[in-house]
């Protein structure tokens, strides 16, 4: 059974007036984010959404691959109790279950109330998240991204086959192969479409596996062609770690920044194995709820979920 969604979402950016512009930073982000917005008010206002077909692109922070080999900066989500050296210095700091019920007046030993205390070390980049501006810019004009960028109307382009003949490190993802996929699949309405998640793997590593740095992100080059190709473009995601090479430092001056001064947000590790463009539209609905045990400064944890329309594929490629 077909439900109507309403993405039209009022909620205003969060922006700090009180702070100056970067030096480095594009002093019209703001405005260029601004007319995106009003765009897409016009644009999203009811389509059809099936909830039965959900498709599920969350990476869990627990698994290793997605977070940077440095355990004293950004170790993947575990519990504490795995770290001996902490434990043995502070031995409160455990895992433990306890029974926290009163006298039991009844006399049944097989009643119980047991809580279990966790304790967990996460890093804010570990599993599928969202990059915040403060990540890559110092006093950044936009503060956080709001409901807008992650929930509404969304193109997939999976660039499975377009990408496999890439056969050496580094990885970087061409504007042709972005527009190879465009001709091919003939989509051609770029001023109505505001979200993109980018598929890149076939196969989905191991939650056990350790990181590596062979996967792809986009050349500085081809982000700039994504912005002017989609004028209101507000939010990129890739199933990567990172958009940007993990050697680009300081990454303001690739990708990220790219994106950060036209005004789109950023989503990362996502899982797009359960998409496949044979047989999912390409096209539909993208949510994005955000874990606030998992929410700093520099990102925010989330889990996101698809859900493909056939009327919003129809309307996009008509």
């Amino acid at each position: 059974m077909s439900q109507n969604t309403s993405t039209t979402d009022h909620h205003h950016l969060m922006i700090d007036k009180t702070q100056e512009n970067n030096g480095d930073c594009n002093h019209d982000e703001l405005l260029v984010l601004q007319k995106k917005l009003q765009n897409l008010q016009n644009v999203e206002k009811h389509f059809p959404v099936n909830l039965k077909e959900k498709l599920d692109f969350t990476i869990s922070p627990k698994t290793k691959y997605t977070s940077f080999p440095y355990f004293d900066f950004t170790p993947y989500c575990q519990p504490l109790t795995t770290l001996q050296q902490i434990n043995n210095e502070f031995p409160f700091l455990k895992n433990e279950s306890f029974d926290v019920s009163s006298e039991n007046l009844t006399g049944d030993k097989n009643c119980q109330c047991i809580v279990t205390r966790s304790i967990f070390v996460n890093n804010s980049h570990a599993g599928s998240h969202a990059d915040q501006p403060q990540h890559f810019v110092k006093n950044p004009k936009i503060i956080k991204y709001r409901n807008e960028h992650y929930n509404g109307s969304c193109l997939i382009i999976d660039l499975c086959e377009f990408v496999k003949n890439t056969q050496e490190s580094p990885f970087g993802i061409t504007k042709e192969q972005i527009t190879n996929y465009l001709q091919k699949n003939k989509i051609t309405k770029f001023e109505n479409i505001f979200r993109i998640l980018l598929k890149t793997k076939i196969n989905t590593l191991d939650e056990n596996a350790e990181w590596t740095n062979d996967f792809y992100f986009l050349l500085k080059e081809t982000s700039s062609f994504l912005v002017e190709t989609f004028p209101n473009l507000i939010l990129i995601g890739i199933d990567t770690p990172s958009i940007d090479n993990p050697s680009a430092s300081p990454i303001y001056h690739f990708s990220h920044g790219v994106f950060y001064n036209k005004g789109v947000a950023i989503l990362e590790n996502l899982n797009l194995q359960s998409f496949n463009g044979e047989e999912n539209c390409m096209f539909g609905y993208l949510m994005t709820v955000f874990n606030n045990l998992q929410e700093s400064e520099d990102a925010i944890g989330c889990s996101c979920f698809y859900f493909p329309s056939k009327e919003l594929t129809n309307e996009f490629l008509n």
